[in-house]
C-alpha cells in the first residue's frame, strides 16, 4: 500500500473534528482535518487520500458533495459518513449514494479501527487487481 495513504476528517463541528482526529491519532494515524467541502477538495487535490470521514451536513455542503469529489479523477478515497444520530434510513441513503460506511458519533475505538482496516484492505485489493483474493489466500 502507498505509504502516503492519508485520512481526512471533514466536520463543521470543531469538537467532533477534534475528537475523531484524536481517536485516529491514538491509533497511530495522522488525520488531516477539514471544516467543509472546500478544504476537503484541497486535501484530495494534494493526492493520496485513502479515507474520508465526513459529517452528513457540512457548512458548505453535504456528504454527497464529498462523494462526488472522491469519485473524480484518480481518487480512490473511500467516504465514511459520520452522524450524531444513527438512523437506518440515513445509513441506507448514504450507502446508495456510494459511501463506504456510516459511523455514529461519538465513535467507539473498535469501530474506528475496523473501518480503517477495511478501507486499507479495499485499497490493497484495488491496487493488486481482481485476483488479489486468490493470491492472498494461496
Amino acid at each position: 500500500m502507498n505509504e502516503q495513504w492519508r485520512i481526512v476528517v471533514a466536520s463543521s463541528n470543531l469538537e467532533a473534528r477534534r475528537s475523531l482526529g484524536a481517536a485516529l491519532s491514538a491509533e497511530g494515524l495522522e488525520p488531516i482535518c477539514a471544516s467543509g467541502v472546500a478544504e476537503c477538495r484541497a486535501a484530495l487535490q494534494a493526492g493520496d487520500v485513502g479515507l474520508i470521514f465526513c459529517d452528513s451536513d457540512l457548512k458548505d455542503g453535504s456528504y454527497v458533495d464529498i462523494l462526488r469529489l472522491a469519485r473524480r479523477g484518480e481518487s480512490k478515497a473511500r467516504v465514511v459518513v459520520t452522524s450524531g444520530s444513527p438512523d437506518w434510513d440515513e445509513y441506507l441513503r448514504a450507502i446508495r449514494f456510494g459511501a463506504f460506511d456510516v459511523m455514529s458519533l461519538p465513535s467507539r475505538p473498535i469501530d474506528l479501527k475496523w473501518i480503517v482496516t477495511q478501507a486499507r484492505r479495499d485499497d490493497r485489493a484495488q491496487n493488486y487487481g481482481p485476483n488479489v483474493q486468490s493470491r492472498m489466500t494461496a
